[in-house]
């Protein structure tokens, strides 16, 4: 709990500033082990009010075995994960099967919006891509 503006610590707590971690899976192909502590909703509430929630989600492509990782930001704070108007992000990973140096890296992400990025072929170098 973090006091909200110039509220004091003593502050009762429906004044101030809340994040709330659930470790609940949000997407069905997301199937979390009971070691893994990578929260699925990451809630922010000021005064008792929802005002910015994110979803995350990990899963795997059935047709080529590359790894997803989801971000979501809900439009609103009542959204639900894959709701219309939320922004998402998917970074993309190589698959077990790609050469052994790209095996577990980053392969493309696609922004909010369609938005593409791209991944230079050299370590640590990440290239936009700006569409019109």
């Amino acid at each position: 709990m973090t006091p909200s503006g110039n509220n004091a610590a003593t502050t009762a707590d429906s004044a101030n500033v809340e994040l709330l971690n659930t470790y609940t899976a949000v997407d069905s192909g997301d199937t979390p082990l009971p070691e893994d502590l990578r929260p699925r909703v990451v809630e922010k509430r000021i005064a008792g009010t929802t005002v910015e929630k994110r979803y995350h989600a990990w899963t795997q492509e059935s047709t080529t075995g590359e790894m997803l990782e989801i971000e979501e930001q809900a439009a609103t704070g009542s959204r639900g994960y894959g709701a219309s108007g939320n922004l998402r992000t998917v970074k993309r990973y190589y698959s077990q099967t790609a050469d052994i140096a790209s095996r577990g890296r980053l392969k493309s992400v696609t922004y909010a919006a369609g938005r593409p990025g791209s991944i230079n072929s050299r370590p640590f170098l990440f290239q936009f891509t700006k569409s019109y």
